[in-house]
């Protein structure tokens, strides 16, 4: 960014321009919540689609500095600017995760812990798992073949 007050205070050194530089680097706050966040859910999957793809995610966010904690303080300490607003939607859900999966509900003394899922989702591997189990005794031998082979794609 050019520093024009500051330049038109030094007409001797016209042949200068006095700028200042915004430092670009991934190793940021916000990066570093997201760092966190993928290795403690690295450390807790079971899955092995996720652990893949939480292991991608850990090579490409090397750069980032690993915090030992992070609290959900601190996820709501960061100020998003209009550079990485297209984020809060995923700070959202790092937020979620540091406040230990769930959003913390309170009325009077009574504490409630909730975990918010699309329950589409739930019902159709549901579904899917019990006629992958239950094919043959549910399905005409017609369908049988048919349902594997949807199932798996």
């Amino acid at each position: 960014k050019w520093q024009l007050a500051t330049q038109l205070r030094r007409p001797e050194q016209k042949h200068l321009f006095t700028v200042t530089y915004d430092e670009f680097t991934v190793d940021n706050p916000l990066n570093r919540i997201f760092r966190y966040v993928v290795e403690k859910l690295w450390q807790l999957t079971r899955h092995s689609g996720n652990r893949q793809i939480l292991t991608g995610l850990r090579y490409w966010m090397d750069e980032v500095t690993l915090l030992p904690v992070v609290t959900a303080d601190m996820g709501n300490q960061i100020q998003l600017s209009r550079l990485n607003q297209q984020y809060e939607p995923l700070l959202n859900l790092a937020r979620l995760f540091l406040e230990r999966l769930g959003l913390q509900l309170s009325a009077s003394d009574v504490t409630a812990f909730s975990f918010v899922f699309d329950i589409n989702q739930l019902f159709e591997r549901f579904i899917i798992g019990f006629i992958q189990c239950h094919r043959d005794e549910i399905l005409p031998p017609s369908l049988k073949h048919f349902v594997s082979v949807v199932v798996h794609d």
